[in-house]
């Protein structure tokens, strides 16, 4: 079933890929990531990886930086289940997961597009200034052959960083 999701959740990430909005990854990314418990796959009713009769209706992930703290990020929504609360669900709980595993750490998230922006702010998301967070975040963007399609323009990426660590957990 990993395996199946995986190559769902890809597409759609590098769907997204194409046209600027998120670093494109392969399914054994994805993979390595569900299997780490860093991926959390999203279903219609929720969180549920033993019923396989349920098809993905969003992925998010969990990436731990050294000196930042952890990110939430590479959120992606079903084409076709978008603008029904799923990527604010999933993002929030993941925020929760990430809180859960990770006690005392800073949890943020880089937006990229003006939709991950709205996004993030509505779940109540708070605007960090990109010197808030270490260098090794941006690291990405500046280093050779980087898949950041804003490289050449840091300092000055429009990526914008928030701040998730105060969320308040939200009960179902």
């Amino acid at each position: 079933m990993i395996e199946q999701e995986a190559k769902i959740i890809t597409k759609w990430i590098n769907q997204e890929a194409e046209v600027g909005n998120m670093l494109p990854k392969t399914a054994e990314d994805v993979r390595e990531e569900i299997v780490a418990g860093d991926g959390v796959v999203f279903y219609q009713n929720g969180q549920d990886g033993q019923v396989e009769e349920k098809q993905p209706v969003a992925y998010c992930r969990i990436l731990v930086w050294p000196e930042a703290g952890v990110e939430v990020g590479s959120l992606v929504v079903e084409p076709e289940s978008r603008r029904q609360g799923h990527g604010s669900k999933a993002m929030a709980e993941t925020v929760g997961k990430a809180k859960a595993r990770y006690p005392g750490k800073t949890i943020f998230a880089l937006t990229e597009n003006p939709k991950s922006t709205a996004l993030v702010e509505k779940i109540g998301g708070k605007p960090l200034s990109k010197d808030q967070l270490p260098q090794e975040v941006w690291d990405l963007c500046t280093k050779p052959g980087s898949e950041c399609r804003h490289s050449q323009e840091f300092p000055d990426c429009p990526c914008v960083p928030f701040d998730l660590t105060n969320l308040e957990d939200k009960e179902e």
